[in-house]
């Protein structure tokens, strides 16, 4: 389950394989860990709350076990290290990757020729 802040006070709450969430509970906690509201998800998987509220964790859980939590303002919290990478530095490194391997390919094949 993935949870997405789209808007202060809305978040989207789906699943890895681009199905929302329908139906989910919400809770939005304070900084004590209080529960501050609580509500579900609506048909499109989005759960709205008063962008006034001093929400610092939001947890939206279904009833087969799946579970994700949201900290509002951060973004990408469980980004890897790979997709924080900008864009045209990931496309380079695939190019030398796809070159290195050709290059060692060739080589090889080479070097057996002779033998």
């Amino acid at each position: 389950m993935l949870i997405e802040e789209i808007s202060e006070g809305s978040v989207e709450v789906g699943f890895d394989d681009g199905t929302v969430a329908d139906n989910v509970e919400v809770r939005l906690y304070d900084a004590e860990e209080n529960v501050i509201e609580e509500g579900t998800t609506d048909q499109e998987g989005i759960y709205e709350y008063d962008s006034d509220l001093d929400v610092e964790r939001v947890v939206a859980e279904d009833d087969m076990g799946h579970r994700a939590d949201l900290i509002p303002g951060e973004s990408g919290g469980e980004e890897g290290f790979i997709q924080s990478l900008p864009v045209w530095l990931r496309t380079t490194a695939g190019v030398g990757i796809l070159l290195l391997t050709a290059v060692m390919s060739k080589y090889f094949r080479k070097d057996k020729g002779d033998n």
